[in-house]
């Protein structure tokens, strides 16, 4: 089923990243996570521990996790490399 959804800018780089990462399209990604937390959801809520633990996103086998940082500064290198090959191709 299709159907149009708007993402926060930080969701929407790391949905992009993830799906990237696992060579895959944004919208398996999207399901994917969406199943995971449906999965995780449905799970008793662990007990207090007073700590903050690790995060329960899921990250892909064999690597680690981005920081917010080095998420902006692939995509600014990204977008750079777009344009100057549409500026190379005017």
């Amino acid at each position: 089923m299709r159907f149009t959804i708007s993402l926060e800018d930080d969701l929407y780089r790391a949905t992009k990243n993830l799906a990237k990462a696992e060579d895959t399209s944004m919208s398996k990604a999207i399901n994917r996570l969406i199943r995971k937390g449906l999965e995780t959801a449905r799970q008793p809520a662990p007990k207090e521990s007073g700590g903050k633990g690790p995060s329960s996103f899921p990250v892909s086998h064999n690597c680690r996790p981005m920081s917010e940082e080095e998420v902006h500064d692939l995509e600014v290198a990204e977008d750079m490399a777009r344009w100057s090959v549409s500026v190379k191709a005017d």
